[in-house]
C-alpha cells in the first residue's frame, strides 16, 4: 500500500510540474502577442502624424512600417545626418 501512494504522489508531482512549465511558456508567448499587438496598434495610430513630420523635415517617411523601431527610422537616420555635417 505504501508503494502505490509514494508511485502515486511521484505521477502527481511529475504532472503538476509539467502542467506548471507548460503554463508558464504559454504565458510567456501570450504575453510575447500581447506586446506585439500594441506596437501595431502604436504604429497604425502614429503614422500619419509620423510620416507629416518627416515630409516637413524633407526625410522620406517608412513604406510599410511594422514595428516602432522601422516607424522612426527616418528621425534616427536624420539626427545622424545632423550630427555628421558639423
Amino acid at each position: 500500500m505504501n508503494k502505490i501512494l509514494t508511485i502515486a504522489a511521484l505521477a502527481l508531482s511529475a504532472a503538476s510540474l509539467a502542467l506548471s512549465t507548460w503554463t508558464y511558456s504559454q504565458a510567456d508567448a501570450r504575453a510575447e502577442r500581447a506586446l506585439q499587438e500594441r506596437e501595431r496598434r502604436l504604429v497604425e495610430k502614429w503614422k500619419p502624424g509620423i510620416t507629416e513630420a518627416c515630409l516637413e523635415f524633407d526625410a522620406v517617411p517608412a513604406e510599410d512600417p511594422q514595428t516602432l523601431d522601422e516607424l522612426f527610422q527616418p528621425f534616427f537616420d536624420l539626427v545622424v545626418k545632423l550630427s555628421s555635417s558639423e
